[in-house]
């Protein structure tokens, strides 16, 4: 061979190395636009995505459809004025009391380009909440530029790298990371690794954790089972911070990239599977389609998904309200009415024409935002966020029967997905659509003005007790500074710290909320309109424990079997509040809305009885494979909450 024939053959071969990866990259991208196409085609059903907007996202504002509302706003530029309007209605006549969840709604918002209140509200009051998710989803308002007294970026990264767990991992509880809540964390932290040391170091940590939790397959695993969101979490973790999954050799295993890994949870109409094999899942489809959107803003040199192209945050630093809650809701209730009626007629037609300036996603793609769900059920083998509410307590084992659709309370999405307090697919339908009739308009009006009525109500009495908590803390002041003046003491110092410790014993007491029990465990009837989607039958019962304690029933239930109605889109764990409210049961749990682990039910908790002992729910007889808050019911299913001292093999 000659010498210029050697120097062809290697400069040949140096041409074929380049080009495979690069063909291989090339598709690579293009399996990544194919499944977001699919998923969009599957979700407008033959119409345009300006259609799909004003049409079902509109009309399910609140209940399903945040998380595509995000992505499409990331993907495209269309008219969101509708949902925009729709979604405020829905807060306007709801109680949201998850953190998390308000946070979703705050935005949602942000993404559609509102500046309503409701977003500054929502994040000052995430400024006294704990746990994971609120911190992590508070820190995505504050990464758009909103501001709030008592919150900032240092604040809420400081608090969240002091969550990080000794493997470099995030988690809801327990020592251990967990592969979608640390994705969900460094998503969240991504804006600011480059600008902030320790976070970098944080991240850092968390990337080389990721790396190592990942499966041969490409997948990730959470509570144990490989699925779906979790992928899609990392995937997005990584375009947030500017690494291509498909070419970073850190996160491909046995040559299998992310893309690769999501590919095969793929179902011929375009959806996803949660687990493979047990068919489509709304959570899985959009949260791959919000974190591939992710995926293709990072492949296209644009900011990272939740650094929303819309915002508009205030130029000035809002005033902390007084009454955040009352001001709210009145004032919407005074517009509610009008829009409603401007708006009739208008949702259910959709519009065909292409909006101006939209994106070659157009026709293709549309998004589906990840919910944070873990993909457990409640009990010992699930998890949920860490933050521990009441809902109520009492030993009695009295049961009521739980009102029907038109005594019900409000309408709660549901959610189902991978353990990234990620849950976030809602199912069902808003207590009052704005394409209803002037009859329906009218019963949203009345609705309105009693839930305003009654959150006024709400706080005038909590307020009432702080009054005489006020006057308590006063008059103890007084009487320790008539003891200093009896006993001749005339230093001023001594007044000046008692009258200190008076001022900080009140500034505690307003941070307080204080309810009644029987605030506690009232029942919310803001969605009093809404209709049954079935029956269902229901129980809860300790029969493994029986003989061992006496808060025990002698028959073994808490709650005896019973059928009651179910609303649309309510879930497994949403049943079990209601009816524990009905009955004074206290119930201990963990996590928001989203993401729900219940660690104890009537004073009955887990580890109580061993350390595998806890709560799990079954339907029909199966423990289902998400978390209970994701589990959206459907007419016929038979619920059952049982008590267990080893994860399940004792019950029968």
């Amino acid at each position: 061979m000659t010498k210029a024939a050697a120097l062809f053959a290697a400069l040949l071969i140096t041409i074929c190395a380049l080009i495979t990866p690069i063909s291989a990259y090339a598709k690579y991208q293009d399996t990544a636009s194919q499944m977001l196409g699919g998923i969009c085609d599957n979700k407008r059903a033959g119409g345009s995505i300006q259609g799909w907007i004003d049409g079902t996202l509109t009309d399910n504002a609140g209940v399903t459809g945040e998380w595509y509302i995000m992505a499409l706003a990331q993907s495209g530029s269309y008219d969101f004025s509708s949902y925009e309007k729709a979604l405020k209605s829905y807060l306007a006549n709801n109680k949201v009391p998850s953190p998390a969840t308000r946070e979703k709604y705050a935005l949602a918002l942000i993404s559609t380009g509102s500046t309503d209140k409701y977003i500054t509200d929502t994040l000052a009051g995430a400024s006294g909440e704990k746990g994971l998710m609120a911190l992590v989803f508070a820190l995505h308002i504050v990464n758009n530029g909103y501001t709030a007294e008592g919150v900032t970026a240092e604040g809420l990264i400081g608090r969240i790298l002091a969550l990080q767990k000794d493997d470099g991992g995030f988690a809801v509880m327990g020592s251990y990371g967990d592969a979608d809540c640390t994705a969900m964390t460094v998503t969240a932290l991504a804006p600011r690794y480059k600008k902030n040391s320790k976070v970098k170091a944080a991240c850092d940590k968390a990337l080389s954790f990721l790396s190592n939790a990942q499966q041969p397959s490409g997948v990730y695993k959470s509570m144990g089972k490989e699925n779906c969101e979790s992928t899609a979490q990392v995937l997005l973790a990584l375009s947030s911070l500017g690494i291509d999954s498909g070419k970073d050799e850190r996160f491909i295993k046995g040559g299998n990239t992310l893309i690769d890994a999501l590919a095969t949870y793929r179902l011929q109409d375009g959806s996803f599977e949660h687990i493979k094999g047990e068919g489509a899942n709304e959570s899985a489809t959009y949260q791959v389609f919000y974190c591939l959107t992710g995926y293709e803003r990072m492949a296209k040199g644009k900011s990272a998904f939740f650094v929303f192209d819309n915002a508009k945050p205030p130029v000035n630093k809002p005033d902390k309200p007084d009454k955040p809650r009352v001001t709210e809701r009145v004032t919407v209730t005074k517009a509610s009415s009008a829009a409603t009626k401007k708006q009739t007629g208008k949702q259910t037609k959709q519009q065909t024409e292409k909006p101006k300036g939209a994106t070659a996603l157009s026709e293709k793609t549309a998004a589906d935002t990840p919910s944070v769900t873990k993909s457990s059920g409640g009990g010992a083998v699930t998890s949920g966020s860490t933050k521990k509410t009441e809902a109520s307590k009492s030993g009695s084992s009295k049961t009521t029967k739980k009102t029907t659709s038109s005594e019900t309370s409000q309408i709660k999405g549901s959610t189902s997905g991978s353990v990234t307090e990620t849950s976030l697919t809602a199912q069902g339908e808003a207590d009052v659509s704005l394409t209803d009739t002037d009859t329906q308009t009218e019963v949203q009006s009345t609705t309105t003005t009693a839930v305003t009525v009654k959150m006024v109500d709400e706080v005038y009495h909590e307020t009432s007790i702080k009054v005489y908590i006020y006057i308590g803390i006063g008059g103890a002041v007084l009487i320790a500074c008539v003891v200093l003046i009896i006993k001749g003491r005339r230093n001023i110092k001594s007044y000046i710290l008692i009258i200190a410790i008076g001022g900080v014993l009140c500034a505690v007491t307003a941070l307080l909320d204080i309810e009644t029990k029987d605030e506690h465990f009232a029942t919310n009837d803001s969605s009093s309109a809404s209709e049954s989607a079935g029956q269902v039958t229901v129980s809860v019962d300790c029969l493994t424990i029986m003989g061992l304690r006496d808060d025990i029933p002698e028959d073994g239930y808490l709650i005896p079997s019973q059928t009651v109605s179910i609303r649309e889109g309510e879930t497994a764990y949403d049943l079990l509040d209601e009816l524990a409210r009905e009955n004074g049961l206290l119930l201990d749990i963990k996590g928001s809305d989203e993401m729900i682990y219940v660690s104890g039910i009537a004073g009955i908790y887990e580890f109580d009885h061993g350390e595998l002992s806890g709560w799990m729910y079954y339907v029909n007889g199966q423990a289902p494979s998400v978390n209970s808050s994701q589990y959206i019911l459907k007419d016929g299913d038979i619920v059952e909450w049982r008590y267990t001292k080893e994860i399940g093999r004792d019950i029968e």
